[in-house]
């Protein structure tokens, strides 16, 4: 880092607003909470309960952590090509694959507990999360003004991640108690609703700086 050129620093623009409420105030940028924060807490029943469902299932943990290791394997590959990726698909672009992979992955886990389905769709964990991920920080590097970037990654982490993830946690949890692997395909719903969000998203952002 500390070879890394400097950049010029902007002044800081006057306003009497608060960044939070000028952020929250704008529905485009609530919609996109909404879709990011809803594929990404999709994950909720696969961090919180894939390893119990699994072995359950008879997986042996050295299967398991397998299992996990390509999911990190296929997110480090995408992350790789991501300038690439972003270039050619943009932000929402990259949304919507996260939702329609999460709709097939959490579809496949709440279906099946067989070794080859489960490692046939680990590798989507580079759209359900890496892609979706990818996605958020090319909006909020394209649409949000320079002076308010902090403060939207600040929510972007605290809403559309934390809150979001956390009751989905939640819910999981419950369903999964009940219904065991069930709760994978309240996931799949998940996604599907983020993904009619990002649709919105796509129909309400023109690739513009919000005001």
């Amino acid at each position: 880092t500390a070879g890394l050129p400097g950049s010029p620093t902007p002044p800081a623009l006057t306003t009497r607003r608060s960044p939070i409420l000028a952020l929250l105030s704008n529905r485009v940028f609530v919609i996109f909470l909404i879709a990011v924060g809803l594929v990404q807490a999709s994950h909720a029943a696969y961090y919180g309960f894939a390893t119990i469902h699994w072995r359950a299932a008879g997986l042996s943990d050295a299967v398991i952590g397998a299992l996990w290791a390509e999911g990190v394997v296929a997110e480090i590959v995408l992350f790789a090509f991501s300038g690439t990726v972003a270039k050619h698909l943009g932000p929402v672009r990259l949304l919507l694959l996260g939702a329609a992979a999460g709709i097939v992955r959490w579809s496949v886990l709440g279906s099946t507990a067989n070794l080859a389905a489960i490692a046939a769709v680990q590798w989507l964990h580079a759209l359900t999360f890496a892609a979706t991920h990818l996605g958020a920080m090319h909006f909020l590097a394209r649409a949000i003004p320079r002076e308010h970037s902090a403060t939207a990654q600040t929510l972007y982490a605290a809403l559309g991640v934390g809150i979001i993830m956390g009751l989905a946690m939640i819910l999981s949890g419950e369903i999964y108690g009940a219904l065991a692997g069930t709760a994978f395909h309240a996931m799949a719903v998940m996604s599907m609703l983020g993904g009619v969000a990002s649709l919105v998203l796509a129909r309400s952002w023109r690739g513009v700086v919000l005001t």
